[in-house]
């Protein structure tokens, strides 16, 4: 069973998305959810997240999936526990926190038995001009310090881990900081 887990660098393009219709679970991180409207789950740590995108996530049909408690009963979303403390989850109940919401749908992926996955949007740095996302910067409120060194550290740290757990990941994001996983082209993996 493959899952395609999409998150937001500034190197994700919408043909690339595209190509991922049909071809697996498609779990879109965040903003994903605009370039991949038919994604089988969003995934959104964050409540503030939520609050400012729920409006708009109205018409998305997967399911949709946080961390946030509130935002869980708020907005009557599936819930799933952060532990920020474990470097990875075997818990069901709970994901480790990687610092964020791509490193957590991974986490889900596994627990949800996805043995084969592939990761498209991890960049996990700025892009060449210093954007942020593939749709620039997040909005006032939003906005907060991506801590990508901390990111790639965390995400190797788990990445035996994952292995462990018997699930491959292959990382096709265009430009990429992520060295742990092997790399390769979108068509060549799905």
């Amino acid at each position: 069973m493959k899952a395609v887990i999409i998150a937001n660098g500034p190197s994700l393009t919408a043909e690339d998305v595209a190509y991922c219709r049909g071809r697996g679970l498609v779990i879109a991180v965040n903003d994903a959810y605009r370039l991949a409207p038919f994604a089988d789950v969003l995934y959104a740590c964050d409540g503030d997240w939520w609050d400012h995108h729920v409006a708009t996530t109205v018409e998305f049909r997967g399911s949709k999936w946080t961390a946030d408690d509130e935002a869980a009963r708020r907005y009557r979303l599936n819930h799933v526990k952060v532990r920020p403390d474990l470097v990875w989850s075997t818990d069901h109940k709970a994901v480790a926190g990687g610092g964020n919401s791509g490193f957590q749908a991974i986490n889900l992926a596994v627990h949800w038995g996805y043995k084969d996955i592939v990761l498209l949007g991890f960049d996990y740095q700025t892009g060449e001009d210093g954007e942020e996302h593939w749709f620039g910067a997040h909005p006032d409120g939003l906005r907060r310090q991506s801590q990508y060194r901390e990111w790639v550290r965390r995400i190797a740290k788990a990445a035996p881990l994952i292995e462990a757990a018997g699930a491959r990941v292959t990382n096709c994001t265009r430009r990429t900081a992520i060295t742990c996983f092997a790399k390769a082209e979108l068509q060549e993996s799905i």
